[in-house]
């Protein structure tokens, strides 16, 4: 109608009239179907034909929406989701540890609330729950501390941490000035921390040496038989590592060394060893240099007598003459 000013609308033969709109709202209907027949009419109220065919109107209720809603423990809206519409509305989002002052907390679950509009929309709200993280029973340690006796820390290490966590420092001698010094001894120190854990602190101990050149103790040894020394052996180390002569006597066995005597010069130790024999010759038979020492004595007292003898003769015999 090229004159319309309004139009009328005919919903199941109730009219609804309206002026200079070309749309109009149904507003709440309930469900069912509605016969809607469309007039227009112009200034002097004439109408036009009624629209054909019958438009048919069939008004369904809504479906109730669900919308998922996740709310950390503080109240912050952490995602809000609905069903339906948004991808995995289901999909929580992740709670990593979180620590607060000195504490710290863990995410353990969601607690859930639904509440329904009065359309039928559902809200489920997930609220995060946390607890704090108790701190694990606390096992002490030990520490070992060396420290030198001018408070220089030389070592410090924990046992069942460390490696060799009791193994002292090697403390070779110094020389502090014109004096010698060399390590005597480690002192220990205890402490316990309120915790239960150990602290032992050991500390050196040094003692002046003399001015006098310290050198290592070594061994001489000395091999004597009858009487005589035939031989010796100086700086010895290793008495297991030595060759002893093997002397010899006429007439008899050698049986071996006897330690008779052992001194301490400058602190090296002198040890002397006597040759033990075994006589080879029967017990009233004279030895080789036992005779011999017979028969010398025999033919010097028979040698001088017949000399004095022949000096004796001879005397007269010029006296005679």
């Amino acid at each position: 109608m090229p004159n319309a000013v309004g139009f009328v609308v005919i919903v199941n033969g109730i009219e609804h009239r309206v002026y200079g709109a070309i749309s109009w709202n149904f507003g709440d209907l309930t469900p069912g179907p509605y016969t809607v027949t469309v007039r227009a009419f112009d200034e002097d109220g004439v109408y036009s034909a009624q629209s054909a065919p019958f438009i048919l109107v069939v008004s369904e209720p809504e479906l109730p929406t669900l919308t998922i809603v996740f709310v950390d423990d503080d109240g912050e809206i952490l995602q809000t989701r609905i069903v339906g519409v948004d991808e995995n509305p289901h999909v929580a989002p992740t709670m990593p540890n979180r620590t607060i002052g000195q504490n710290e907390y863990r995410f353990i679950r969601w607690d859930m609330i639904q509440t329904v509009a009065q359309n039928g929309d559902v809200v489920q709200t997930f609220n995060a729950i946390w607890e704090q993280i108790e701190e694990p029973t606390h096992i002490p340690t030990l520490r070992i501390i060396f420290v030198d006796n001018d408070g220089t820390e030389l070592q410090n290490r924990v046992v069942g941490i460390d490696a060799n966590a009791d193994v002292a420092p090697a403390m070779p001698n110094r020389t502090i000035g014109q004096n010698e010094y060399r390590f005597v001894r480690w002192t220990m120190t205890q402490s316990v921390a309120g915790n239960g854990n150990i602290t032992q602190t050991f500390t050196a101990e040094w003692e002046q040496l003399d001015n006098e050149t310290i050198t290592d103790p070594v061994v001489n040894l000395i091999f004597m038989s009858m009487g005589e020394i035939i031989s010796t052996i100086n700086d010895v180390y290793d008495m297991n590592n030595i060759t002893k002569p093997t002397p010899t006597r006429n007439g008899h066995t050698f049986t071996g060394w006897v330690m008779t005597n052992i001194t301490t010069e400058h602190g090296d130790m002198v040890i002397t060893f006597v040759a033990g024999w075994e006589s080879n010759l029967l017990d009233n038979e004279p030895s080789f240099l036992e005779e011999n020492w017979l028969y010398i004595a025999i033919g010097t007292t028979i040698i001088f007598g017949l000399m004095a003898t022949v000096l004796v003769v001879v005397t007269v015999s010029r006296r005679r003459v």
